[in-house]
């Protein structure tokens, strides 16, 4: 649902902005705010953060939790998204194509996309684990946090490596999988575990669980060595 903003934030703004003398990024943003504000100024508040553009939506308050920052600098702009307090998106502009490139960005921000935040590209399967797997596709998350030490192409002791199909892997017991073994026994009669309505725990890589309690998620590293202090 779209709700309607007041003008006020958009004239403040470009109001300080104009009256930032002899401060380009400042006359370069007031520009960019005109040329938007048409479409713009009656679902988003606009903001201004130091010489930076800031878009948020109507009704948030600071810190952001989603937001779209522009910064100009020698004839560029720079264009951030975040969502769930993570950049998700950035891209550069110049002078001819920000208003198109700047319009994209907000649409988003009404509407964000699910952007993985280590390739870059949409997530589309799994899409209702997007904050479970920390803003990526699983994919990404595995190899980021689960696989290592074992080649990118050979399959890991992770339940559901996506590596599994080009080379099946010999694995190796180590000392830590009995730890895991009890560690999951032990998280499915837990008092926790008796409360909660949904409860899904997998193995996710070598000495490492992922236990959910509801809403809550938890990934759990199971150390057989002194930790160091």
């Amino acid at each position: 649902m779209i709700v309607s903003v007041s003008h006020t934030s958009w004239q403040s703004t470009f109001d300080g902005l104009r009256d930032l003398h002899g401060v380009p990024a400042a006359q370069a943003n007031a520009i960019t705010l005109t040329q938007v504000r048409g479409r713009w100024q009656e679902v988003l508040v606009a903001q201004l953060s130091e010489y930076d553009l800031l878009f948020t939506l109507p009704g948030s308050d600071a810190p952001f939790a989603s937001s779209v920052r522009v910064r100009a600098a020698h004839g560029r702009h720079t264009l951030l998204r975040y969502h769930l307090g993570l950049l998700v998106e950035e891209e550069s502009a110049g002078n001819d194509d920000i208003d198109r490139t700047l319009d994209a960005f907000l649409s988003r921000l009404i509407s964000p996309a699910l952007v993985c935040r280590r390739c870059g590209r949409l997530v589309t399967v799994r899409s209702d684990q997007f904050e479970v797997f920390e803003g990526m596709h699983y994919s990404c998350f595995h190899y980021a946090f689960e696989h290592d030490p074992f080649d990118i192409d050979e399959e890991c002791t992770a339940g559901g490596c996506p590596s599994a199909g080009i080379e099946p892997g010999q694995h190796r017991e180590e000392p830590r999988d009995s730890l895991v073994e009890e560690l999951i026994d032990d998280l499915m009669g837990s008092e926790l575990s008796t409360r909660s309505t949904q409860v899904r725990i997998q193995r996710r890589g070598p000495g490492m669980v992922a236990a959910s309690f509801d809403e809550h998620n938890y990934l759990l590293t199971v150390r057989t060595e002194p930790r160091q202090r």
